[in-house]
Formats: C-alpha cells, structure tokens, sequence
C-alpha cells in the first residue's frame, strides 16, 4: 500500500512539481495527484521508476505519514523571501530528520533537561531575555560562546541540520513534540533547523536569531517584520553584550581591531562595526568611513578570516551509539528506510566528537589580508 503523501514529500524534497514529476516518469499530471491525495494505487512499475527519480526506497513510500513537524518560524518569512516550493523543500527536509531523531531517540536514552527560558507570556524587554538566556548556557556574561551550537543542544534545544545550501534561508525554529524513551507522555521541545553553506559567523547569528524566537515568540503575537526584528535585538545583544562590548570594543575602532574581536567572538565586522556605533563608541561620520573602507576590499560580499561553521552533534552521536564507529550506514538507511547514500550525506553535517569540542576559529584557505589582520590570529 503507497502512501501518497510520502510521495508528495520525496517530490517537493526534490523541487519538482506535480506535472515535473509526471513527466519524468511518463505518467499524466492526474495520476501524480490521484497518487498523492490517495484516491490511486500506483503499479509495481510505476513505484520503481518514483524510487528511481526521487531517490527513496519503495518502502519509504509504504510508511505512515511521518510525526507532524510544524512550520515554526518559516511562517514568519514566507510572504517575504521565500517561494511556495522553497518553503515545502525546508519543510520536507526538516521533516525527514526530525523523523530520523525520533527513531533513534527511542533507542537511546536521552534525558537532557530543557533549560530554555520561555518568556512568550512575560513582560520581559530583549536585553533581559538575552541576559537569562546566556544564564541557561552556562556563559559568564562578559565572555564569549565558544560554541554556541553545542552550548544549545546541551540545554535541551534540539539542532537540526540539513546538508543542503537553500538561498535566502540559514536557519528557522519551532516547538514541536516528542516523544520519550523513559515515559508513555509526549514533551514539547523546542527544535532549530540549520542549513549547510552559510559562513560561521552568519551560522552563529541565525542560530541565535531562531533563539529569540523560542524564547519570546512561543505564540505568533504581531506582525513577521517586528518579531524579525526583535529576534535580531536578541541575538545582538546574546553574541555581543552591551557591557562587555563597552569594553572590548577600544578606540581607536579599525578594521584591523574589529577582525582581532571577530576572531574572539564569533561575529561579523560588520555587526561588530554596528554594534560600535550603537554603543556610541563611534560617530555615525565614523560608522560611514569604515563601512566605505569594506567596500572597497570587497567586504561587503566576503570578509576576511571565515569562521569554521559549528555543526550540531546529537543525531550523530546517537547513530554512532546504535551502529558503531564507523557508523554501519547499510544497517542505518535499511532502518531509517533511507539509501545509504542520502543516510550518509544526512548524519556527515553532524559534529563528530572532536568537531564538537572545537571552539570559534578561523578557516585560513582562501582568505584575503588587505591590511595585515593575521596579526591579529
């Protein structure tokens, strides 16, 4: 028996339309859409050449429909950057992972406490939220997050990452529920999904970005723009806080400075440099000049000393406890009801042991040094 939505999902994963896919496996529109909304059994041949197109096994095609996975903060964007299809293929990735996660979560003990502060019903300004935020992470609020990924996931935020670059989206969050090993209940967690491709220090800003979210957004009150931006003010001020950046942030303020505290905090120059004016530390004639000078050494597209991207780690280690080091992917993909090929390339954007220790650093290979910042390494 084929489910019809597990075919609508491998579809939209792959960015095909109902009459792409029709024509790619020699059928009419209208089976494809008979198919998926149940009203038609697909033939033996016609499920090969499905599985062949899509890159599923025909017994994913036979599972039931996966564990709800809500659209979270995506509804925030839709209307403004991103396509009907750009959103399915997000969602349709997070999807199959968070299904992944759960069938391995119930072989694996995991007990991790959330201690997430949720705010959403309390009259808490930003820097507040920001501030017992950083308190739940364990950070001393004049220091820098190591590894901010890591720091997440050990406060019971479960990290989703997908190992593809989709344009226009770096990350996005949720509250979705899970169920537990331990207890016949489910649990409400909250979820970030990350996105393949994105530089560190943008990596970092996203994921604190959805932070935000999950802290002051459990239930959509307002309008998308200002909930982005209170998100943004959030992340500001959990990556750079306002006392510690008074500090760190010397005059006089050059470029060169602003790399050496990139280096340090895992952050853009460019935010940095925004930071420093918003802190009055420098002029808004100041702020101009300097934003100029990025111009000009083409910093605006990409800047000097990319930070390594941080992975999260826990669906790896779970698979690695499962099915050992190396991780048997034959055994995984066949329980997962995934080709081992897609299996692989979905556990390879998780963290191995070492990765997961490694703190902010800088990724050297082709990087520019107009002004001599590897002094500042």
């Amino acid at each position: 028996m084929i489910n019809g939505y597990r075919v609508r999902l491998a579809r939209e994963l792959s960015c095909l339309t109902q009459s792409d896919m029709a024509d790619e496996i020699g059928v009419t529109q209208s089976a494809i859409a008979q198919i998926e909304s149940g009203r038609f059994q697909p033939s033996a041949d016609v499920v090969e050449a499905l599985s062949a197109r899509l890159g599923f096994p025909a017994t994913f095609f036979s599972l039931d429909d996966p564990p709800h996975f809500p659209s979270g903060s995506l509804l925030f964007r839709a209307h403004a950057n991103l396509s009907s299809s750009e959103k399915a293929e997000a969602e349709r990735y997070g999807q199959i992972v968070y299904e992944a996660s759960i069938t391995l979560g119930k072989r694996v003990k995991n007990k991790t406490p959330l201690r997430l502060p949720q705010l959403d019903e309390e009259p808490t300004d930003i820097v507040t939220a920001a501030q017992l935020t950083r308190d739940a992470l364990g950070m001393s609020p004049d220091m820098p997050i190591p590894h901010l990924i890591r720091a997440v996931e050990q406060i019971g935020v479960l990290v989703f990452a997908i190992p593809v670059h989709l344009p226009k989206r770096e990350a996005y969050s949720l509250w979705s529920r899970v169920k537990t090993l331990w207890s016949s209940s489910e649990l409400t967690r909250p979820v970030v999904v990350v996105f393949a491709g994105v530089p560190g220090d943008r990596l970092r800003f996203s994921v604190a970005h959805e932070l935000g979210h999950l802290v002051m957004h459990q239930a959509i009150k307002g309008v998308s723009h200002e909930l982005e931006k209170d998100a943004n003010k959030f992340a500001v001020e959990l990556l750079m806080p306002s006392e510690a950046m008074a500090q760190e942030i010397l005059t006089p303020v050059t470029l060169n400075s602003l790399a050496g505290l990139k280096a340090r905090w895992g952050v853009s120059i460019k935010s940095l440099l925004r930071r420093a004016k918003e802190l009055d530390v420098i002029s808004d004639r100041q702020y101009r000049y300097l934003r100029e000078r990025m111009a000009q050494y083409g910093w605006e597209r990409q800047e000097p000393y990319e930070l390594v991207p941080e992975k999260p780690r826990a669906l790896r280690q779970m698979a690695e406890m499962i099915y050992g080091q190396p991780i048997d992917y034959q055994r995984l993909a066949s329980e997962l009801r995934l080709t081992p090929h897609f299996t692989k390339r979905i556990i390879e954007a998780y963290a191995t042991k070492e990765e997961s220790f490694t703190r902010i650093s800088i990724r050297e290979e082709n990087v520019s040094d107009p002004i001599g910042i590897k002094r500042w390494q």
